[in-house]
């Protein structure tokens, strides 16, 4: 048996286990309404988190399916630049069109693992976003698996690869985005006409989720929200059925072939050019009949090895730190060494999460030890005696170098703020730095930081460092500071009319939205009475390198 199918197989044994029961079905809707509504950690600060969400015994939406009365919500949105100008934006759904789909799921969960785990199905998903832990079977975790699907899709193919000469790749373009809502009903069904017929009546999940969807983004009719574990789902369902037309299709070329898919991308071992080319093509063909294109550029066909491993991590792993240091500190040398390789690299391959990699060596991963004695990095000069005069001094300076370098490590990659946060705020704790806070130095810092988030209109990084500051008690007056920079022509126009301050999550940051008075969730909305937010200045025993799951990553097996 392959590593692939086995995966599959080790997956659905696990989430069926967890699904036996009524109970084990709550607990994996709790699961999806609060662990999974928000986007990954490196996206938001901990201070949205939600409580309290909980499944109901109906649905919130009291009009019927085939009822014009609906109300349409917006999605709550954050962005940061992905590559050049295009930007990547996250989407939170509106709670009330998030629980019925929860709701729908769950009523029909029994016949979605059937769909997702069809045996005719040849291609493999590492996909499924439920945090399932195989240590202890059947339990959810906290933690999202992005990561450890990713790692394992790759090393599974590896250990396969010896029996073909052949990788090909295909990626599909701007997936989410280009998500055609009728196309779950086709998906669920099986059948366009059948689904048409059923979106008069309202019979079967998917022609509800078709409009759950769509009510919950303005009506649109493409398009999923980025980020939560139900658009995760949703999409498991329309390409896992592309996935067994592909199989069915593939079947008649009578070809020996391995395929695994992560999301939207697929992985094919094969044993000819021409094989996997026929295979491929046959992949454009079913995409495009659900209206997804693939990304021609990324569309490749390599002889093996070649391929097998990502090239950014291969060049950088004579550089990485982890585990050459294990009896010590990471000598400061090495360290301002490492990030220079490590962002030399990452300018030659854009786009890839190398500086979280990096990042994530500079910390233990013992949660057992104090928050200040994870970081790392040596800040002291070993040849320097404790006794001597210039000891501090040196150690002081090399703080002050290491923020600077990491505040450049998060101008080149925008999605590691988080993580530099994390790192700054292990330095921040350490009672051997009481001269930070005596110095202003960290509020000069972030004075600075929040200015430029501001001119540049950068919500993501302003909802960052309000967080930050706020959960450390700088005493930073923002609204002053806005003033300031309008009166010296840096921002144009009064609070007001300031883009970057209507942002949902900056709004709920500070509890008020421009021309429309007190905003306590991302959405505005007085009517819901669970908790989607909590006051940063209350999460005294919450840190940032708990949080991210960038931290929590499993180790690399050997």
């Amino acid at each position: 048996m392959s590593l692939p199918l086995q995966h599959r197989l080790e997956t659905e044994l696990l989430l069926r286990e967890q699904s036996k029961s009524q109970a084990n079905k709550l607990e994996i809707a709790r699961w999806i309404l609060e662990d999974g509504y928000y986007p990954e950690a490196y996206v938001i600060p901990p201070c949205f988190k939600i409580k309290g969400f909980n499944l109901s015994k109906d649905k919130l939406e009291t009009k019927d399916y085939n009822n014009g009365g609906w109300k349409s919500y917006e999605f709550a949105t954050l962005s940061f630049p992905k590559t050049g100008l295009i930007q990547r934006v996250f989407s939170a759904i509106h709670p009330k069109r998030y629980h019925d789909i929860v709701w729908e799921l769950m009523e029909n969960w029994d016949e979605l693992l059937d769909k997702l785990f069809d045996s005719e199905n040849k291609i493999i998903s590492y996909s499924f976003p439920l945090a399932i832990s195989k240590d202890s079977r059947g339990k959810l975790r906290s933690g999202r698996m992005i990561y450890e699907f990713l790692e394992m899709a790759e090393k599974d193919l590896v250990a396969e690869a010896h029996k073909y000469s052949i990788l090909g790749k295909v990626d599909i373009t701007n997936f989410y985005n280009s998500v055609y809502t009728h196309t779950i009903s086709w998906a669920w069904i099986g059948d366009r006409k059948t689904a048409l017929n059923d979106s008069r009546i309202f019979k079967t999940l998917g022609t509800k989720l078709d409009k759950l969807v769509q009510y919950s983004n303005d009506k649109r009719t493409n398009g999923l929200a980025v980020g939560p574990v139900l658009s995760d789902l949703i999409v498991e369902i329309i390409l896992t059925e592309r996935d067994k037309e592909i199989s069915k299709r593939i079947k008649s070329l009578n070809v020996d072939y391995i395929a695994t898919r992560f999301k939207d991308d697929y992985r094919i071992l094969a044993n000819s050019k021409d094989e996997c080319n026929e295979i491929i093509k046959i992949i454009i063909e079913v995409l495009n009949e659900f209206n997804l294109q693939v990304n021609e550029s990324k569309t490749k066909i390599i002889d093996l090895p070649e391929g097998l491993y990502r090239q950014h991590s291969l060049n950088y792993e004579p550089y990485s730190l982890r585990g050459k240091y294990e009896s010590k500190k990471i000598p400061f040398k090495a360290f301002e060494f490492t990030l220079l390789k490590a962002l030399e690299i990452h300018r030659e391959y854009l786009g890839t999460s190398l500086l979280e990699k990096f990042l994530s060596e500079l910390i233990d991963n013992n949660k057992k030890i104090a928050i200040n004695e994870k970081l790392l990095i040596s800040f002291t000069n070993e040849k320097i005696p404790k006794e001597k005069e210039n000891y501090e001094n040196v150690r002081k300076k090399n703080i002050k170098k290491a923020i600077s370098l990491l505040l450049m490590v998060k101008n080149e990659s925008a999605k590691s703020l988080g993580k530099v946060l994390s790192i700054i705020e292990c330095i921040w704790v350490n009672p051997k730095n009481k001269w930070m806070e005596e110095e202003n130095y960290l509020f000069d810092i972030f004075m600075i930081e929040i200015e430029k988030a501001l001119i540049k209109s950068s919500a993501f990084e302003l909802t960052w460092l309000i967080y930050f500051t706020v959960r450390h008690n700088f005493k930073i007056d923002l609204d002053r500071l806005i003033k300031t920079l309008s009166k010296d022509g840096k921002l144009n126009g009064a609070q007001g009319d300031l883009e970057i301050l209507k942002n949902c999550f900056v709004a709920t940051l500070r509890n008020k939205m421009p021309n429309k008075g007190k905003w306590e969730n991302p959405f505005g909305d007085k009517n819901i009475k669970f908790r989607m937010y909590t006051n940063p200045e209350e999460l005294t025993d919450v840190f940032l390198i708990d949080y991210l799951d960038v931290f929590e990553r499993a180790e690399p097996e050997n």
